[in-house]
């Protein structure tokens, strides 16, 4: 985990999300308590090298923060990729923005059919 200084490890996705989701809850129920919800407030993410504010919602912010998990899945795929096959090149990027998403302009659709 990367929120904030947290150094949390979880070896199972879903763990992991739930934790992240405790961050959520405190960082959003904090600013509820301090009254700062206001028409103007911005939502800022608190992962580390990130920088993401949102002046729309706290859902915007909820969806951001969500896809941090998604993408720090993929970077320990990437991780252990690198470490069990020697001849791979190593990222390219720079540790300052290994934490910077794509914005998401739409709410993720489930299209999965059972």
């Amino acid at each position: 985990c990367e929120w904030e200084i947290c150094s949390f490890v979880a070896s199972k996705m879903e763990e992991f999300c739930e934790h992240v989701s405790k961050h959520l809850q405190q960082h959003l129920q904090g600013k509820e308590e301090d009254n700062e919800m206001d028409s103007l407030e911005e939502y800022s993410c608190l992962w580390q090298e990130c920088g993401f504010c949102s002046p729309e919602s706290p859902a915007e912010l909820v969806r951001h923060v969500y896809f941090h998990c998604y993408h720090t899945k993929l970077k320990q795929w990437g991780l252990h990729a690198l470490q069990s096959q020697s001849d791979l090149t190593p990222c390219q990027l720079d540790f300052q923005s290994r934490n910077i998403i794509p914005e998401i302009q739409e709410n993720f659709l489930c299209l999965w059919e059972y």
